[in-house]
């Protein structure tokens, strides 16, 4: 039988919801003490000491909690469309019920059924480079073809790549959100939030719908990211880049880091490769993925598109090594192409197993064009 909190309920957990000082853990103490929410808000000062909140915190409690309407309060979840879910809920996500104080209450946009355990985190650098764009996309595109779910925060830069290749390889992808449902950040990404709910995705935010996004609300939505997910992927970061957070608390849950190598030169490659001298999985393709996690792959998919699609700029590369291997810079010569984006392509190319590096930066094909 399905568990649900009654909506005569709900509204108490969203009151909640609405003092900051009311975390996951406080919040389990007055479950565990009242046994619901009504009783809590209810009682006074004397019975949230006995719950064992503390003195100091129970006094503001009962000064915020003159302020807040709860009816009100859920009645404008309500009329702004915006579903939720708590923790006491059968359809709570499994993986993120795992975690350390998971949040009590959240709240979303789409479709709880489309959530799959099947789930990875993909994160990164806001400001992404020609190399990560192409990685993004092919990492992504495998993996949706493998049936991931993916996760991530619909920042500027590898998140958005991220949500994007999955829609575009019509797959699910699920937005994590450091401010409430109705304050979507970055505005110019309210179009492509909309597309992820439409084609089938999610998007969540433990916050209250109008909070903006404010600074310190970005490292607690990183736990959430990671922890709905069975693993995260970092693509790109610099070295104080909020994905390097992710990574930490994907660790701190017991789930798994997976970093992609780049060019040493490059400010986006020092997260990644701090990561790897750390121990987390080196990725070369998605198949280093799945073997870490032991995930189930679908061979049927895989046989059905056994040849990688092939870019315009690739199909000039491959033409040219057809006739022999050859040293990048007479590479960049033939395609007159920057060295960054010729380097960039070549490195997909090496994941995708279109071309081979054969030593001091000389590359040889057996890729055969139609």
């Amino acid at each position: 039988m399905s568990s649900k909190v009654p909506k005569s309920e709900l509204k108490y957990w969203i009151g909640f919801n609405q003092l900051p000082i009311i975390g996951p853990v406080r919040l389990q103490k007055l479950l565990n003490y009242f046994g619901d929410l009504k009783a809590a808000w209810h009682a006074g000062q004397k019975g949230l000491l006995a719950a064992g909140i503390e003195e100091k915190i129970s006094s503001q409690i009962i000064n915020l909690k003159s302020t807040i309407n709860p009816e009100a309060e859920a009645d404008k979840v309500e009329k702004a469309n915006v579903k939720t879910v708590t923790i006491k809920d059968d359809t709570y996500p499994h993986l993120l019920k795992e975690i350390y104080a998971p949040p009590p209450l959240l709240y979303y946009l789409g479709e709880l059924n489309n959530l799959r355990p099947k789930n990875l985190a993909v994160v990164g650098s806001r400001k992404i480079s020609e190399y990560g764009r192409l990685v993004t996309a092919k990492m992504v595109s495998d993996l949706v073809r493998q049936g991931f779910v993916i996760t991530s925060g619909l920042a500027f830069g590898i998140d958005a790549c991220a949500h994007t290749t999955t829609l575009e390889n019509h797959g699910t992808t699920v937005a994590v959100l450091g401010c409430g449902l109705q304050q979507i950040y970055p505005a110019s990404h309210r179009n492509l939030a909309k597309k992820i709910t439409l084609e089938g995705g999610l998007i969540f935010s433990e916050f209250p719908i109008t909070m903006p996004p404010l600074k310190h609300n970005f490292p607690i939505r990183n736990r959430l990211i990671s922890g709905l997910s069975l693993g995260t992927l970092v693509i790109e970061a610099h070295e104080k880049s909020g994905a390097l957070i992710t990574a930490a608390y994907a660790l701190e849950q017991g789930r798994e880091v997976f970093a992609v190598p780049g060019n040493i030169f490059h400010i986006g490659s020092a997260g990644p490769h701090r990561l790897i001298t750390s121990g987390a999985r080196l990725v070369n393709s998605i198949t280093d993925i799945i073997e870490t996690l032991n995930v189930e792959t679908l061979k049927e998919k895989q046989t059905a598109a056994p040849t990688p699609s092939v870019t315009p700029t690739e199909k000039k590369i491959i033409e040219i090594l057809l006739d022999g291997p050859l040293h990048v810079d007479k590479i960049v010569q033939y395609v007159r192409l920057d060295i960054s984006v010729v380097n960039a392509n070549l490195s997909v190319m090496e994941i995708k197993g279109l071309i081979k590096h054969i030593g001091s930066n000389v590359y040889s094909t057996t890729a055969q064009l139609s």
